[in-house]
């Protein structure tokens, strides 16, 4: 193994602490600095590179992550939608049997919109029968 001299600015308190711990541990000093370095760089790596999970692994489990969350994204939409074309067809059929003018449907927009944003989106209709 290649050495290299260097000189470093050590705060006394830790000299100190490092002559204490050397004399206890029978080692040299230069011996201490040399494992926690080795320590530090370990735990750097550890926290900012290393994966216990290997990396081919962990590519394909982002990968089905992925897919599930398009497949869910899907069906979702596709929900969505069916209850959009349900809602469209009551609110035609309401629209075609009760005389509403369109002033009263603004109205109501408008207080629906209210009404969720007052209750977090959450929507009861024993609110409204009261």
């Amino acid at each position: 193994m290649s050495t290299r001299n260097a000189t470093y600015r050590i705060p006394a308190n830790l000299s100190n602490d490092l002559d204490v711990i050397a004399a206890e541990s029978k080692k040299s000093r230069n011996d201490l600095i040399i494992e926690a370095v080795k320590a530090y760089r370990d735990s750097y790596y550890m926290d900012n590179k290393a994966t216990i999970i290997p990396e081919h692994i962990l590519k394909a489990i982002e990968g089905m992550v992925s897919g599930l969350e398009q497949s869910i994204n899907s069906r979702s939409n596709q929900l969505l939608s069916a209850i959009a074309r349900e809602l469209f067809v009551i609110q035609k059929i309401l629209a075609d049997e009760v005389e509403v003018n369109e002033a009263d449907v603004t109205s109501y927009e408008r207080e629906a919109v209210e009404q969720l944003s007052r209750n977090n989106r959450i929507f009861r209709l024993s609110e409204f029968l009261k």
